[in-house]
C-alpha cells in the first residue's frame, strides 16, 4: 500500500540532512552543558577544599606565633599543631610535600624544646662552653621560626587561591 507512494525530492534530501544537523546541535549542547557542570563541580570542590586547607595554614601560623610569643615550645603546643594538621597529606598534592614541611616544623620545635631544657640543666662551670653552644642553637632555632612566615606563605599560597 505505501510502496506506491513517491516522496518529493526536497523531503528525501532535506529530512535526513536536517536530522543530522539537529543531532549535531543536540550533541554540542550536551557537551557544552557537561563542561559547564564540570567547571561548576571543580569550583565547588575548590571552595570545599579551601576551608580545610586554610585551617592547616592557620594552624601553622598559630604555631609560629605561639613560639614567638613564649620564646619556647611546649609538648602540648607541638601536639596541638600535629592534631590540627593531621589531614594535610590528603588535602595537598604529594609533589609539594606539605606533610614533610609540617614534620620539619615539628622536629624543629622538638629540638628547640630539648635544647632549652638541656642548657637550663647545665649548672657546672666545666660545662659552660656546652651551655653557650646550646643557647646559641636555641637562638638560631628561634630566628629560624621567625623567618618562616614567608616560607609558609610560599608553600600554602598556591592552594589558598579560589580562582
Amino acid at each position: 500500500m505505501f510502496a506506491d507512494v513517491q516522496l518529493p525530492f526536497w523531503f528525501v534530501f532535506w529530512f535526513p540532512l536536517s536530522n543530522g544537523v539537529l543531532a549535531s546541535v543536540v550533541a554540542f549542547a550536551t557537551i557544552y552543558f557537561a563542561a559547564a557542570q564540570n567547571r561548576s563541580n571543580e569550583a565547588q570542590l575548590r571552595t570545599a577544599l579551601f576551608g580545610r586547607r586554610i585551617a592547616v595554614y592557620d594552624a601553622m601560623r598559630r604555631f609560629i606565633a605561639d613560639i614567638m610569643i613564649s620564646g619556647t615550645t611546649e609538648r602540648e603546643l607541638l601536639i596541638k599543631m600535629l592534631r590540627e594538621t593531621k589531614h594535610a597529606k590528603f588535602l595537598f598534592k604529594p609533589r609539594d610535600d606539605i606533610s614533610g614541611f609540617i614534620n620539619h616544623f615539628y622536629n624543629q620545635g622538638v629540638e628547640l624544646q630539648h635544647v632549652q631544657k638541656m642548657h637550663i640543666a647545665i649548672r657546672s662551670q666545666q660545662q659552660e662552653p656546652e651551655r653557650l653552644r646550646l643557647i646559641q642553637r636555641e637562638h638560631d632555632l628561634l630566628v629560624w621560626f621567625k623567618d618562616q612566615d614567608t616560607a609558609i606563605d610560599d608553600k600554602f599560597g598556591p592552594y589558598l587561591q579560589l580562582w
